[in-house]
């Protein structure tokens, strides 16, 4: 089961102060980026991990426990994912970079996030099932 979606992500970095004792200097403004990305997760189960015990059979019918289903991956489509709003010009080129990739990992957690929530797994078992039940019932000759 493969989902895509498009998220906006924010990140705000808040800027020293300098405590000079009468009052609190901030000498640079805050970091601030968002960024629009599209990417994809993907609903698995690992049929490697089926073991002899979770196979039975009963007269004419066969039974098989499959493992849970699982989140295999999820990521970013760099080539289409966009900067939208970028302010870090009083940030060193290390503390940009370092910045820019907060950035891409806030917004690959939330698509990792809202794959979750939208119910990725449950349907990654329903597809399971509605796949897998007839291609075994045709290899055994039984119901499953």
């Amino acid at each position: 089961m493969k989902y895509n979606f498009q998220e906006v992500s924010e990140v705000k970095k808040m800027a020293d102060y300098v405590d000079l004792k009468f009052f609190k200097y901030k000498p640079v403004p805050d970091s601030k980026g968002v960024l629009i990305s599209q990417g994809s997760a993907a609903g698995c189960i690992d049929l490697t991990k089926i073991k002899l015990e979770d196979i039975t059979e009963e007269n004419d019918t066969i039974y098989v426990s499959l493992p849970s289903p699982e989140l295999c991956y999820f990521k970013i489509d760099l080539e289409k994912s966009r900067i939208y709003d970028l302010q870090v010009n009083y940030m060193s080129r290390d503390d940009q970079k370092e910045f820019i990739q907060e950035l891409y990992k806030v917004a690959e957690a939330q698509i990792q996030d809202t794959a979750l929530e939208t119910g990725i797994l449950d349907q990654t078992r329903e597809n399971a099932h509605s796949i897998l039940k007839p291609i075994l019932e045709n290899i055994s000759g039984k119901k499953v």
